[in-house]
């Protein structure tokens, strides 16, 4: 890869965009609710897991449904949650990257990363499929395939297949009194204050 340059991270679904959704919590800002908290935190700490600590951040967080029906109240009431993030992150090491989460993106297109570097570039589509592509434009495919996805309790979901190994090797670092090389609070902090200050 040589040297990082610049990131290119975008995460859309369609939830937001369903003709009979209705306001509940998520459509409140003070409630936790919005597509930053929700899917952005993900993208942020693997970003922060993957290129370090960022030290400057900037962007629009933009609500597309101005209301929605309280079905409690029975009537139309404001949402203050952003549905769609478009936001600019600057690491320590000077790596640069841009990020979409969208709530309001026509179907589940998921992940979609690209890293450029001076000597090659890598391509993350969805939640499997990986390829680089070095300065000589060559494309290599280094997908690996989830041996978990088969088996019939996680039913093809990364998530699931994720989360099995994240608290497998959580109870195997306890049971074996080593250090879990999992995320930290410390971590679930850091992301967190990136978002409030995409939140001011």
């Amino acid at each position: 890869m040589g040297r990082i340059i610049h990131i290119n991270l975008a995460y859309g679904y369609s939830t937001r965009l369903k003709d009979n959704i209705h306001w509940n919590w998520w459509s409140d800002k003070n409630l936790g609710g919005g597509v930053l908290n929700a899917m952005g935190s993900h993208q942020i700490d693997l970003l922060q897991w993957w290129f370090g600590d960022i030290k400057h951040v900037n962007g629009d967080l933009i609500t597309c449904n101005e209301t929605l029906f309280h079905p409690e109240i029975k009537r139309e009431k404001q949402v203050t949650s952003d549905e769609l993030v478009i936001g600019k992150l600057i690491f320590q090491n000077n790596i640069h990257a841009s990020i979409v989460v969208s709530s309001v993106s026509i179907g589940w297109k998921t992940s979609s990363v690209e890293i450029y570097g001076t000597n090659g570039a890598l391509f993350l589509e969805g939640e499997e499929k990986l390829s680089m592509i070095r300065k000589t434009t060559a494309r290599h495919d280094l997908t690996q395939k989830e041996e978990l996805l088969s088996v019939p309790w996680i039913s093809g979901s990364i998530w699931r297949s994720a989360f099995y190994r994240q608290v497998n090797d959580l109870v195997n670092s306890i049971l074996n009194k080593t250090m879990y090389k999992g995320a930290t609070f410390d971590d679930g902090l850091k992301t967190r204050n990136i978002m409030d200050m995409l939140l001011k």
